[in-house]
């Protein structure tokens, strides 16, 4: 090591360090929800121990705080990287967000996003604390379905078309 006037410091060992326990319960601060991929990032203010365990069920999409009118139970956590974390929704939970959103297909209104206690923990195993409210910024569905097949019943003339997405 140098110090600012670049003099050399000598070579110390054996000093002692004081270590103090992460206590601090980590916050979840605000999302991204890409409705073209159903991809959602999850910002915090410290890294998530996601092998640990993501407690989906405990996260919500909504119009206002508290109505907990979409639970992302079932999606799936693909990558932790630090400060965040990207959750893939399964296709209904997509579908169901667009709906009440703030972008084209939805009502107009920004979606919040509500978590209850505990659905994550930081590398020290502190679990996170409810917040609600949470900003989450969306970005519209620009990918168009596509028709990938049809199938006719000519006994009662129901026909079913099968798209790309719901």
């Amino acid at each position: 090591l140098r110090g600012i006037g670049t003099n050399r410091n000598p070579a110390v060992y054996n000093v002692p360090v004081t270590e103090f326990a992460d206590t601090f319960r980590p916050v979840i601060l605000n999302g991204k929800l890409n409705y073209s991929t159903g991809e959602m990032i999850v910002f915090t203010n410290e890294t998530m121990d996601a092998a640990q365990g993501v407690d989906l069920s405990k996260f919500f999409l909504n119009n206002a705080t508290g109505k907990n009118a979409i639970n992302l139970d079932g999606a799936s956590v693909f990558q932790d990287t630090g400060l965040s974390m990207r959750i893939k929704l399964l296709e209904w939970q997509r579908v169901a967000a667009v709906a009440i959103s703030g972008v084209r297909g939805g009502d107009g209104q920004q979606i919040v996003m509500d978590v209850l206690d505990d659905a994550v923990i930081d590398l020290a195993g502190n679990p996170a604390a409810a917040v609600y409210g949470r900003y989450v910024e969306e970005f519209p569905d620009n990918i168009l379905p596509k028709i990938m097949g049809a199938e006719i019943n000519y006994d009662n003339g129901i026909i079913l078309i099968k798209s790309s997405e719901m």
